[in-house]
């Protein structure tokens, strides 16, 4: 069983031409409502694979898009009776899509959402592994601590580990938006390795198209290049499916090399729909993808040797 434990909102996505100069103007060609949150986009990816899975988080509000939000959690598979609400507006973000996938975002409510969830709430439901992600601040160090208490195992999502000696984590991930240096594989390599170095953990690095570093638990830093493909449409999301990906393959068992592989191509091939959560690829869609560049996969078990 995988608790999802994280961020839970609206997105409002915009197609835009190009993004406009500081002071000037572009025309929105469509927007779209979906459902939103990297938890949310998480867990709605392990349903889709019936992997048993639980989400919780940060409180919703009380307006408009509420309703929007658990009917689309429910229609994803998902139960919505760990998800409270409160008298306060529903978080959303306001996401500009460019025509080769990139996305540019804009917030409101993710401020308040480690005081609007309560990390206490993990006594009472059962799990085996537990994801956070970033946005519940304290609340999310304070959700691994009470997992790792209770010898579950721990994968967190664009946390900043800085700050302390120990952190309670099994694996760590995060992209060059957050971390390292885009396009900058010497510079990647020497973060996952320092962060490696410092930290319990494998830990996991993401740079879209450019490739993935890998680090920890005797694994020297790696860069292993994804899977491709063909045409990107929008990356909102796309982190969220890789670290779907994970989840579901160490929920099984899988060796980590196969785990990497299976979240590379889940990933990747999330950016080709429009929407973090809307048109999550299957499993069969991601096995054939694997099944195209079996050299791809052959690299992956080369680079990564097994944990057992």
């Amino acid at each position: 069983m995988v608790l999802v434990y994280g961020t839970i909102c609206l997105d409002r996505i915009h197609r835009v031409p190009n993004l406009p100069r500081p002071g000037g103007y572009v025309e929105i060609a469509s927007t779209e409502l979906h459902l939103g949150g990297e938890a949310a986009n998480t867990a709605t990816a392990l349903a889709k694979w019936k992997a048993p899975t639980i989400l919780a988080g940060n409180r919703l509000g009380n307006d408009e898009y509420t309703k929007f939000v658990l009917t689309q959690l429910e229609v994803m598979g998902l139960r919505t009776d760990h998800i409270q609400c409160g008298d306060f507006q529903t978080p959303f973000c306001e996401i500009y899509v460019t025509p080769d996938g990139e996305r540019t975002m804009f917030g409101s409510g993710f401020a308040q959402m480690p005081e609007r969830s309560d990390a206490n709430e993990l006594n009472s439901i059962e799990f085996d592994w537990i994801s956070v992600d970033w946005n519940l601040g304290v609340t999310a160090w304070r959700a691994c601590e009470i997992a790792k208490n209770q010898g579950k195992k721990v994968y967190v999502m664009d946390l900043d580990l800085s700050g302390a000696d120990h952190r309670p984590i099994d694996f760590w991930q995060s992209s060059t938006d957050t971390f390292g240096v885009r396009g900058d594989e010497q510079a990647n390599l020497q973060f996952v390795s320092e962060q490696a170095g410092k930290y319990h953990g494998i830990h996991i690095l993401t740079d879209s198209r450019r490739g993935i570093y890998v680090s920890g638990f005797g694994i020297p830093s790696v860069h292993i290049q994804p899977f491709p493909i063909e045409q990107p449409i929008d990356s909102t999301g796309a982190g969220d499916c890789f670290r779907a990906g994970m989840l579901y393959g160490l929920d099984l068992g899988w060796e980590l090399a196969d785990c990497l592989s299976f979240a590379s191509a889940a990933g990747g091939l999330n950016a080709t729909r429009v929407g973090a959560n809307s048109n999550i690829p299957s499993l069969d869609e991601i096995r054939a993808h694997i099944a195209r560049f079996p050299e791809i996969q052959d690299a992956f078990r080369q680079a990564i040797p097994p944990m057992r």
